[in-house]
């Protein structure tokens, strides 16, 4: 794969050094000079992360009812009051204050019942009304209060109101719900670039809300490409040379676990031609393509190769100073972002959090995550180098947060054992004691 620089009239993505097959004047695409693999640069995480996000915007926002996992493009306001009217926070007695102060244990006629959805009564002075919880009070309830049926001689649980019911302590607070005392009308409930999950659903029906203005969850296409691989179930052995497509149900899995409204799952052979259709369909059917595998110096690279040689098509490669998972690739295809990420299980892992997860929150109308950690370390030893190597590990909390490593002993792109309950990704610091931690954090 031959790279190209161009000036900023010839290309709009001025601001990207490298790329493949410029664009000629009439629009189609060409390739140009082809500059040697000393050449190229190696590109820091931080660059790439930054030309990757590049590629996507935020999704249009649409409005209609509240789903969970989009985020908010606009402030939710208010339309009811919660609680939308004065309530017993208690099961008791609806008593007049007077009443209390009048006789140490003051004996009340019960006038009748108040249960939850009925209508509000008013105690007469020497008289009580049983209330349920959530059960509404009058408007005017100042001298009003409730006594918990704990505090009397009544029997709590189900069944008839007694006749009278007398009261054995004065409670030291009304038990009475203010109406609006959690949130009044026109408060905001929710900001812009809030992400909508079950509490906030819960929230919006209490104050009457039934549509909002959000961003949509990103459609992500996953794509896996190798004659080697196999998905499961396909064979009950696997024959010499195969191996299983752990790949693409992994990045499924981490595109789901990152917000994506829906998964397509695709799979490419090592044919270029089998290879631009499934791109062409990957496209067509998603808002970002994130591929695995073909992006290295493979004989057999096919995702190198027609992403070079295809119209239409915008992607550079090149290497990432990482460790697990240097070799990258990133553009368009059809217009539509594309991020292709290495073939081993352990580099497509940390390659997906380190870029495909930003650009997912991007599209979903979210800032990208990118706060690290700092955290104690409780493993091998790990070394600072100049190419930063990145260790899946499991996070403590034990009075401060503690890292371990999954697997013990260090890991390799292939080592896809050390990705099971995986809660991270470690760095080294100067400080062999402590890292630097990246948690996974699941949107849905």
């Amino acid at each position: 794969m031959g790279w190209c620089h161009v000036g900023e009239e010839a290309w709009p993505w001025h601001r990207r050094p490298w790329f493949p097959a410029a664009c000629a004047s009439d629009g189609r695409y060409r390739r140009l000079r082809i500059v040697s693999t000393a050449q190229q640069k190696v590109r820091s995480v931080a660059e790439h992360q930054a030309e990757v996000c590049q590629l996507v915007a935020p999704l249009a926002p649409r409005r209609h009812a509240p789903t969970l996992g989009e985020t908010l493009a606009c402030d939710v306001s208010a339309r009811w009051p919660v609680p939308p009217f004065a309530n017993s926070a208690m099961d008791g007695f609806l008593v007049r204050t007077a009443d209390l102060t009048a006789h140490p244990s003051p004996r009340l006629q019960v006038l009748c019942d108040v249960a939850a959805g009925s209508l509000a009564q008013t105690p007469h002075p020497g008289t009580a009304v049983r209330i349920m919880t959530g059960a509404p009070v009058p408007e005017e309830h100042q001298d009003l209060c409730v006594v918990p049926v704990e505090d009397t001689d009544a029997s709590a649980g189900p069944g008839e109101a007694p006749d009278y019911v007398t009261i054995l302590a004065v409670p030291k607070k009304t038990h009475i719900r203010a109406a609006g005392e959690n949130v009044a009308y026109g408060d905001v409930v929710a900001r812009q670039g809030a992400v909508i999950d079950p509490g906030a659903i819960a929230a919006f029906a209490s104050v009457g809300v039934t549509e909002v203005v959000a961003h949509p969850r990103p459609r992500v296409a996953v794509v896996s490409s190798g004659d080697e691989l196999i998905e499961l179930g396909d064979t009950a052995e696997l024959a010499e040379g195969l191996i299983p497509d752990s790949n693409r149900p992994m990045l499924a899995a981490l595109a789901q676990s990152a917000g994506a409204g829906e998964v397509i799952s695709l799979h490419s052979a090592d044919n270029p031609q089998a290879c631009r259709a499934i791109l062409d369909q990957a496209a067509a059917r998603a808002d970002l393509v994130i591929t695995s595998g073909g992006v290295s110096a493979g004989a057999y690279d096919v995702l190198k190769a027609v992403g070079s040689s295809t119209e239409g098509s915008a992607i550079a490669f090149g290497s990432v100073n990482q460790k697990p998972g240097s070799p990258q690739g990133w553009g368009t295809w059809n217009n539509t972002p594309i991020i292709c990420l290495p073939g081993n299980p352990v580099a497509s892992f940390v390659s997906f959090h380190l870029y495909a997860r930003p650009a997912m929150d991007i599209l979903a109308g979210r800032e990208p995550r990118t706060s690290w950690l700092t955290a104690r370390w409780e493993g091998h030893q790990l070394k600072q180098s100049s190419r930063p190597s990145y260790t899946p590990v499991t996070l403590h909390a034990a009075g401060d947060l503690v890292a371990r490593p999954v697997l013990s002993g260090g890991v390799h792109s292939h080592f896809v054992s050390s990705l099971v309950g995986a809660q991270g990704l470690a760095l080294a610091t100067p400080d062999p004691a402590k890292v630097k931690v990246f948690p996974f954090l699941s949107t849905l």
